[in-house]
């Protein structure tokens, strides 16, 4: 069957941000699109030659797609602050008062519509056909691809343009990991430029934002194809927002405690597609 998978890192303004993608014939690899940059019309336009060509195609998207709250967080972030803030980061909230992310105008909104994607991560991962996407949040998945980061407790600090915390050395942690699953899910390119990722001495934002759509490619692929089904999780909802990640068994313990807390289900059955 053939089957494509992206990753898409909209660094939600609109402005560009980074998209990879990949595609299979059954399990052999046909095609890959190198991480490159890309804004919400050149994404759209990669989705749509893909979805030409093949029978199946799951978009990993960084970026929240269901934001009815007018204001403050969405329940899945309250559950993914417990694992980040663990990490003594932040997580980014959104709302519709963010009215470049999230206000009526905002792009993702015209991008989505346009695709017309099913949002339903438990159909994604099983059907033979169709155009699904996913949300998901690479700084949650971070910690269940590489057990450093969760055994040091502190998160990885590769954003460029954070120039007074940025660590080279974490840096090229998350080029590794990035490389090492790109390996195992065989995708030899992908592991090849995650290589050469690690060895620019100075990366600029730009090389984050594609850094960050490799890491939703892997977790695209590991929907649909890792069987271990305790080592994804997701968590939310089709009506209040949620998020499709990759677990550890630390981390997994962590969001599961934090979302029985917040009242916010995981890893339940989704009776239909997510309503925006």
């Amino acid at each position: 069957m053939s089957e494509a998978f992206v990753g898409f890192d909209s660094a939600w303004g609109g402005k560009n941000g980074g998209i990879a993608w990949a595609s299979f014939q059954g399990c052999r690899l046909q095609d890959f699109g190198e991480p490159k940059s890309a804004n919400f019309e050149e994404a759209a336009c990669v989705v749509e030659t893909l979805r030409t060509e093949h029978r199946y195609v799951l978009i990993a998207l960084d970026q929240p797609t269901l934001v009815p709250n007018d204001t403050g967080s969405r329940p899945v972030e309250r559950v993914a602050a417990s694992l980040i803030c663990t990490l003594k980061s932040a997580i980014q909230y959104a709302n519709r008062g963010r009215e470049k992310s999230f206000g009526i105008h905002a792009p993702i909104w015209k991008f989505l519509e346009r695709l017309g994607a099913r949002e339903n991560p438990p159909a994604a991962r099983t059907a033979v056909h169709g155009l699904y996407l996913i949300e998901v949040y690479p700084a949650l998945v971070l910690p269940a691809l590489d057990h450093a980061i969760m055994e040091r407790r502190y998160a990885v600090r590769y954003n460029p343009n954070k120039r007074k915390n940025f660590s080279l050395d974490d840096w090229k942690l998350v080029a590794s990991a990035v490389g090492r699953h790109a390996e195992t899910l065989d995708i030899a390119q992908l592991s090849q430029w995650s290589i050469r990722q690690a060895e620019i001495a100075e990366p600029r934002k730009c090389h984050q934002d594609h850094l960050d759509a490799a890491i939703c490619l892997i977790v695209a692929l590991l929907w649909r194809r890792v069987v271990p089904r305790d080592r994804l999780a997701v968590i939310g909802d089709g009506h209040t927002g949620y998020m499709v990640t990759a677990v550890s068994p630390d981390t997994r313990s962590l969001l599961e405690c934090a979302a029985k807390r917040n009242n916010v289900p995981m890893d339940e059955p989704w009776p239909s597609d997510a309503k925006r």
